[in-house]
């Protein structure tokens, strides 16, 4: 297992209240050596005075700016490879199907980063009754082809059922890999990542419920290339890239 980061404490939220009052402190030792200067150059305590309060001005323009053109979006941005990952597996060509481009990513890396994954969860869609037909090529088996394929390689390499239709029930998988990974193996939350990309679009919708409650980050796989048509070009390939849900927190927050 490799070495855990050594600033990786610092960005848990126990740290936060320590943060807060060495950001404070910091914050008045600038703002006293600013003042001086601004007072020296100037050569009178009402001239530094305007030109802080300008200056605050100036920052909070600035900030109210970013949140405007930025935080109002949702925000994808490159992914690094990641140590834990819950992925939603389709059925279909389980070569082609984003978990397997997802886990391959993660694993061997990719944009120049090494691959870091040692833990998979899968979340498939149910296995049918025992009086009934297992597609070849369902979402369950593709799961249990990929455990097979890759188990060895890997730490942990778990399936987890789910309700196709049910993104509730598939709340309830992503959450059961989220406590799983964080409880039992005992990752911080930086190095825990789902991709929403595979399975239905009601699997896609409860694994972001649970992202939004767990504040697991989340994925989705931008294609190499696409087809005549619009479409995902499967041979091509693909790239995760990071979705920020901050634009729908911020809603959640307001309607509360």
């Amino acid at each position: 297992m490799k070495p855990r980061n050594v600033w990786q404490p610092i960005v848990e939220p126990s740290w936060t209240p320590t943060l807060f009052v060495l950001a404070a402190v910091l914050l008045g030792l600038v703002s006293n050596a600013a003042y001086d200067l601004l007072k020296q150059a100037l050569g009178t305590a009402g001239g530094a005075l305007i030109a802080a309060v300008l200056g605050l001005v100036g920052v909070v323009a600035l900030y109210w700016a970013y949140v405007s053109l930025v935080g109002r979006r949702v925000v994808s941005e490159a992914v690094a490879p990641h140590r834990c990952l819950i992925a939603l597996v389709s059925a279909g060509n389980p070569e082609q199907i984003p978990a397997h481009d997802a886990l391959r990513y993660h694993l061997h890396g990719g944009n120049g980063h090494p691959g870091r994954l040692q833990h998979l969860y899968l979340v498939a869609g149910k296995r049918q009754p025992a009086d009934a037909a297992e597609p070849p090529t369902s979402s369950w088996n593709n799961a249990l082809a990929l455990q097979k394929r890759y188990a060895t390689q890997l730490q942990t390499c778990d399936i987890l059922e789910a309700t196709p239709d049910d993104c509730e029930d598939t709340k309830r998988a992503c959450d059961e890999a989220w406590r799983r990974a964080r409880a039992v193996l005992g990752l911080p939350q930086t190095d825990i990542i789902a991709d929403v990309t595979g399975g239905r679009k009601l699997m896609s919708i409860g694994m972001a419920l649970s992202a939004m409650e767990t504040g697991c980050k989340l994925e989705y796989l931008e294609p190499n290339r696409l087809q005549p048509d619009g479409t995902a070009d499967p041979t091509a390939g693909s790239e995760p890239r990071l979705l920020s849900l901050r634009f729908f927190l911020r809603q959640a927050k307001r309607e509360d």
